[in-house]
């Protein structure tokens, strides 16, 4: 069959059979290292939002009045990407309801988010209001991330088969 093929179309052939390989060579890549990536910024924003929390809740004693200055605190970290702040006082939990991107089509697929096994990592700062103890908990989110490695994922296979289309 080969022999049948013109010289035209024995090069093509192969140029499509090396562009189809690279391609699934690097995404491949994506998906091992992809793992290690979400663990990696999971504790690194993890650590970003544990300090800044502790230095802005530093002096929270000292405001007029530190109960709406740690509510408004929570309610704008409450915006943070990767992370959402729980806010436990007396053992109760308040948290600010997030938005979840499960309807979000370009969300990637369950398959893909089990095998890079996300874990939720979640972490305590102490906070006391005039000697009464609570805290803050953060909890980590790596679908958000998982998705920005999916999203990669898709735009090189849409590349790659827009360059693929355009050579044939």
């Amino acid at each position: 069959m080969w022999q049948k093929l013109s010289l035209r179309a024995r090069i093509n052939l192969l140029l499509a059979l090396v562009l189809t390989l690279g391609l699934a060579i690097n995404i491949a890549r994506l998906v091992v290292e992809a793992g290690p990536r979400v663990q990696a910024e999971d504790q690194s924003v993890i650590r970003l939002a544990r300090e800044f929390i502790e230095m802005i809740v530093a002096d929270l004693n000292e405001a007029p009045d530190p109960e709406a200055r740690l509510n408004r605190i929570t309610g704008d970290l409450s915006r943070l990407r990767h992370v959402s702040i729980t806010r436990q006082a007396d053992g109760v939990a308040r948290r600010p309801e997030r938005a979840e991107d499960s309807d979000d089509p370009r969300a990637p697929p369950a398959w893909f988010v089990s095998l890079v096994h996300p874990e939720t990592t979640s972490v305590s700062v102490p906070v006391s209001i005039h000697g009464q103890p609570g805290s803050l908990v953060i909890a980590s989110h790596p679908n958000d991330e998982i998705a920005e490695i999916w999203d990669g994922i898709v735009t090189q296979i849409e590349v790659g088969s827009a360059i693929a289309l355009v050579r044939f």
